[in-house]
């Protein structure tokens, strides 16, 4: 039989007298965030402790959220844990988080990595595969002393037990190289917040340069004026025009108002703050309420309100919400409500 012919071999590398043809590698596709100086002030700050006095609606808790997921990142099995004034403010935080999450799995994905494909997502827990977590949840002195890790209480001047909070979260941050990272917009002259701020001397206006520094601690201060030099896309005449005198000084221009100037002073609020308090109707257990009306003259955004007296003061127990509805609906629900929570001299004390 004749030699099975071979199939001729192909040439190697470039034949030559070829031209020479250079292959690029594929661009990696990058998150474009529209950081602003004062935000990286914050984020890249290298303090344990820092403090942050702000405007509102800045983007102060997008840096917080950036801040915190590259604490995780850099890290295995690490612990950040976001203490907000409400749950509705955690999840705030925590849904920033994740948008962060969604966009760096964007870019991931063109690059056959999967680490964030492999990342769980809760409603307030957020678990890396690298053991890390994120979690975000309502301040207060049992969960502040609950989680050992980086710390950031937000919007903390108007935390409730606001020294009981710090003092827990101070404790669990001693270990390691764990931080504390705190940030609000004022709340009068008063507070562990103002204390703070005055100590590094952040109560005052601008301080110029920035951050400031007072023992361990590093201070930074964004006012809506600076924000806007620093590339806020915010009209400020027209966001002036749409707020009382009291409201632009506090909420946009960072200064911590005397409470002389203040109706009903922040220490006041916080006396008549009782965790019992809900929204909704009160428990059916209760008995011997007092029930009132309080009629909207507009919009039909009456409430009824429940209240019981305990000792010399009285206590919320249950809030009705009655937006959108016609007044012969309200008083239906009226009716219903003194039917289901019966006591006749409650109610004929209360409408006396």
């Amino acid at each position: 039989m004749p030699p099975e012919k071979k199939a001729p071999a192909r040439p190697r590398g470039r034949p030559r007298g070829a031209p020479k043809v250079e292959v690029s590698p594929a661009p990696i596709p990058k998150i474009q965030l529209p950081w602003r100086p004062y935000q990286l002030r914050f984020i890249n700050d290298p303090s344990r402790r820092t403090l942050w006095v702000k405007s509102a609606q800045i983007g102060g808790s997008t840096a917080v959220a950036s801040r915190a997921l590259q604490r995780c990142l850099r890290r295995d099995k690490h612990l950040v844990v976001l203490l907000s004034r409400s749950d509705r403010q955690a999840q705030e935080l925590s849904r920033k988080v994740k948008t962060f999450i969604s966009e760096l799995g964007g870019v991931e994905s063109k690059l056959d990595s999967g680490f964030f494909q492999a990342t769980t997502v809760l409603q307030h827990t957020i678990s890396l595969p690298n053991g890390s977590r994120i979690v975000a949840i309502p301040a207060s002195p049992e969960t502040a002393r609950g989680y050992t890790g980086d710390i950031i209480l937000d919007e903390f001047a108007f935390h409730q037990h606001a020294d009981e909070i710090f003092t827990a979260a101070y404790r669990q941050v001693t270990l390691g190289d764990y931080e504390i990272h705190v940030i609000s917009t004022p709340n009068g002259k008063q507070g562990r917040f103002w204390q703070m701020a005055h100590d590094l001397g952040l109560d005052n206006g601008n301080p110029g340069s920035q951050p400031t520094k007072g023992g361990s601690w590093s201070g930074h201060w964004t006012d809506i004026y600076l924000a806007v030099r620093e590339g806020l896309p915010v009209d400020i005449e027209d966001l002036r025009a749409g707020c009382d005198t009291i409201t632009w000084a506090q909420e946009y221009c960072a200064e911590f108002l005397s409470n002389e100037l203040i109706w009903l002073p922040p220490e006041l609020i916080d006396a008549a703050v009782d965790r019992e308090c809900r929204m909704g109707p009160p428990e059916l257990y209760r008995s011997g309420l007092y029930l009132g009306w309080d009629i909207a003259r507009s919009g039909n955004r009456s409430v009824l309100w429940f209240d019981e007296v305990v000792g010399d003061v009285t206590v919320c127990r249950g809030v009705v919400n009655l937006a959108g509805m016609t007044t012969p609906a309200q008083l239906d629900r009226l009716a219903c409500s003194c039917r289901r929570w019966r006591g006749p001299t409650s109610i004929r004390r209360a409408w006396a």
